[in-house]
C-alpha cells in the first residue's frame, strides 16, 4: 500500500469521526508494573496478553483459564488493567499475589482506552509466542497453549494458529459454536487476504497464538497505531496473514463473550454507526493494497452498507440511511427487506403507525 492510499484512508477516518489523526507513540504510553521479578521466569516461551476494564463478573474466570494451563514450558500472563471503576483491579492484584511466578500487572493513573492498553501490554511481552485472552473471555481447555504452541514449534512455516470458540451472546442468553473458516494454511498471500477480507471476521481473538516477531510489524504500522479506529484485531490479523500461512484447529478452545458494551459495539448507537463506516473504509483499503479491489469491492461494500442502513434507521439519521440505500441500489444489491425498511423509515417521520411497523421489522 502506498503512502497516498494510507493518507486517503486517514482523511476518510477524520471525516467520519470529526477528529484529527495522531499516531499512538507506543514507547510513551503510561505504564507501571506490579510483579515479583524474583520468582518470574526470565525466559517464558509464551506471553499471554490480557487487557481488562470493568470486567468484575468475568475477570476471575479469564485468569483461571490461563494460570491452569498444563505446559512443559514456562509462560507468563500480562494483565493490562485500565483504571476500572469496579473491583476488577482488586481481583487482578489478588491473583497476582496468588500466582507471582506467572502474573504481571500493568496499570496507570488514568484510563488509556483499549487501543493504548493493548499496545502497552503487547510491548511488555517477552515470550517467543503471543496468546490473547481478553478479560471478559476465557479458555475452556487446560491444554490449549500446549497443543497450539507445539504445532507452531513443529511447523516453522506457519506464523499463527487459531481455533473454534463458543460465542456467548450474554444479553440474549444464546450460545453458538463459531463457524469453520476456509483454510488459510496452504494458500498464497493474495488468496489468503481475499478470503479473510471477504468473509466475516472468523478469527476469534481468545483462540489466537502467533510468533512474537510480528509484534514489530504491529508497532510500526500507521493504521494499527491510528488513534481514530475503535477496533484493532482486523489490522493485526491482516498484517499476519499478509506475511505467513495460518493454521486452524477444528476444536473448541475458548469462549468469546459478546457483551452489550464493547469496542466493536459501543453502548451509543451513533458510535456503532461510526464504527461500521470506519470498518468499511478499512476493509476496502486492505483490498486495494493487495490488488483485489475491483473484483471484491462489491461484496464487501454490500455487507457494510447493509449494516449501515439498519443502524442509521435505528439512530434515525436520514443522511446515513439515504447514503446506504442508494449505494446498495448502485451495487445492484438492494434486497426486498432493504427496500421495505427504508420505505417504512421515510414514512415514519409522517405517522406513528409506520414507526410501529418499522420497529417490528427491524428488531
Amino acid at each position: 500500500m502506498t503512502n497516498t492510499d494510507t493518507d486517503k484512508l486517514i482523511k476518510e477516518l477524520e471525516e467520519i469521526t470529526g477528529k484529527t489523526y495522531e499516531p499512538i507513540d507506543v514507547d510513551n504510553i503510561p505504564c507501571e508494573e506490579i510483579s515479583d521479578q524474583a520468582v518470574l521466569d526470565k525466559q517464558p516461551l509464551v506471553s499471554v496478553n490480557m487487557i481488562t476494564y470493568n470486567h468484575e463478573p468475568y475477570i476471575a474466570q479469564a485468569i483461571e483459564g490461563v494460570v491452569n494451563q498444563k505446559t512443559d514450558y514456562p509462560f507468563e500472563l500480562i494483565i493490562g488493567e485500565d483504571c476500572s471503576t469496579d473491583r476488577t483491579r482488586e481481583i487482578v492484584l489478588e491473583y497476582q499475589k496468588k500466582y507471582p511466578d506467572i502474573i504481571r500487572v500493568l496499570y496507570s493513573e488514568n484510563n488509556l482506552g483499549a487501543r493504548r492498553n493493548g499496545l502497552r501490554t503487547e510491548k511488555a511481552c517477552r515470550g517467543k509466542y503471543i496468546a490473547y485472552c481478553e478479560g471478559d473471555d476465557y479458555w475452556i481447555r487446560d491444554d490449549k497453549l500446549q497443543i497450539q504452541v507445539s504445532y507452531l514449534e513443529e511447523h516453522p512455516d506457519v506464523g499463527m494458529v487459531h481455533s473454534r470458540a463458543i460465542v456467548n451472546y450474554l444479553t440474549e442468553d444464546i450460545k453458538k459454536v463459531s463457524s469453520k473458516p476456509i483454510s488459510l494454511e496452504h494458500e498464497n498471500r493474495k488468496t489468503r487476504m481475499g478470503i479473510y477480507l471477504t468473509a466475516n471476521n472468523f478469527i476469534i481473538t481468545c483462540t489466537v497464538v502467533f510468533r512474537a516477531n510480528y509484534l514489530k510489524l504491529f508497532h510500526t504500522d500507521s493504521i494499527i497505531l491510528c488513534n481514530l479506529l475503535h477496533i484493532g484485531d482486523v489490522q493485526r490479523w491482516v498484517k499476519v496473514i499478509s506475511e505467513t500461512p495460518i493454521h486452524f484447529f477444528d476444536e473448541i478452545l475458548g469462549v468469546y463473550n459478546k457483551l452489550p458494551i464493547s469496542a466493536t459495539k459501543p453502548s451509543c448507537k451513533h458510535k456503532y454507526l461510526e464504527a461500521i463506516k470506519m470498518e468499511r473504509c478499512l476493509y476496502l483499503f486492505y483490498l486495494q493494497g493487495c490488488n483485489l479491489f475491483p473484483r471484491m469491492e462489491a461484496g464487501v461494500s454490500t455487507k457494510f452498507f447493509r449494516r449501515q442502513l439498519r443502524m442509521a434507521i435505528k439512530c434515525r439519521i436520514m443522511k446515513d440511511a439515504k447514503e446506504a440505500y442508494y449505494e446498495l441500489k448502485r451495487l445492484k444489491a438492494l434486497s426486498y427487506k432493504d427496500f421495505i425498511l427504508f420505505f417504512l423509515f421515510c414514512c415514519s417521520f409522517k405517522s406513528m403507525i409506520f414507526d410501529t411497523l418499522l420497529y417490528k421489522v427491524i428488531r
